[in-house]
């Protein structure tokens, strides 16, 4: 659980003057995508690889299910 953060360096576009907190920092590095909007998922496997789904993806679709299954 994390405070209240940035999870975006600058905001959608980049204008702002604030950078993600460091994990957040870390995904976006690791994974190349931003958070674009609220209920964005980060899925870490024990190896450290991380997926990224966005916020169409529900926490209890299909395509996040599959993944979380293949890792247990």
């Amino acid at each position: 659980m994390f405070k209240r953060s940035h999870v975006t360096n600058g905001g959608k576009l980049g204008m702002r003057s604030y950078s993600a907190n460091s994990f957040y920092k870390t995904l976006i590095e690791v994974t190349g995508k931003q958070p674009e909007w609220n209920f964005n998922k980060y899925l870490i496997a024990r190896n450290g690889k991380v997926m990224h789904f966005n916020q169409s993806i529900e926490p209890d679709g299909p395509e996040l299910i599959k993944y979380i299954k293949e890792l247990l």
